[in-house]
């Protein structure tokens, strides 16, 4: 299921999303991201934090910008990642002064220093074998305000994840070989080195069960 030797080719995966898609699996991901998007939202408003600049880790054409700038709509906007192809369709789709795509490895050292209220991932830390992972979740405070926000999203195995990417997988629709489903633990142990546990949701009404997690940076 799960094999970090092969690589997600991100900057294909970017290009060719909507051709290789057909209208059905479309209209699910619009779905299924609609879902996350209020669960996010929602989880963001009860913290009652004013959030004035936010940083999306690996967010290349990000699919939760419009929702979030819609929220938040005098913030700061950055997206980092290490996708060229994606980086480029994002700033072509959004021109304003508040937003930027910054084409960066969050993983290496000479990382810029930008810090932001909120920083956020939708399935990133789990494109990594676990070393990796950990220094990926590490990356979020270290972009994150004292005091400020740091929200992510993760697959977990639960059978019903596990029976749906066996059948996306045998159909041929799979486009994750690096995806490595976290227990929840795994992803909790690390981020209470840096902050402190605000809220834990289980997302099954998407169907490849994710865990949302919103930390408070010490």
């Amino acid at each position: 299921m799960y094999d970090n030797n092969i690589k997600t080719d991100w900057n294909n995966y970017y290009k060719e999303r909507k051709k290789n898609n057909s209208k059905i699996i479309l209209a699910i991901t619009r779905n299924t991201r609609k879902i996350t998007d209020n669960i996010i939202i929602n989880m963001l408003k009860k913290t009652k934090l004013n959030i004035n600049s936010i940083i999306e880790l690996g967010g290349a054409d990000s699919c939760f910008y419009e929702t979030l700038r819609k929220e938040f709509n005098n913030c700061d906007y950055t997206v980092i990642d290490n996708s060229k192809v994606g980086i480029d369709i994002f700033n072509e789709k959004y021109k304003d002064d508040k937003t930027k795509a910054i084409y960066q490895d969050i993983l290496l050292e000479n990382i810029i220093d930008l810090k932001s209220d909120l920083v956020f991932s939708a399935g990133l830390i789990e494109h990594f074998n676990i070393d990796d992972t950990s220094k990926m979740i590490q990356k979020h405070f270290h972009f994150c305000n004292d005091n400020g926000l740091v929200l992510i999203t993760f697959p977990t195995p639960t059978i019903l994840y596990r029976i749906l990417r066996k059948i996306s997988e045998i159909i041929g629709i799979w486009e994750f070989p690096d995806e490595r489903p976290l227990k929840k633990q795994e992803v909790l142990s690390e981020c209470k080195k840096y902050g402190n546990v605000l809220e834990v949701k289980l997302n099954w009404l998407i169907g490849l069960t994710q865990y949302i997690i919103l930390f408070k940076k010490f």
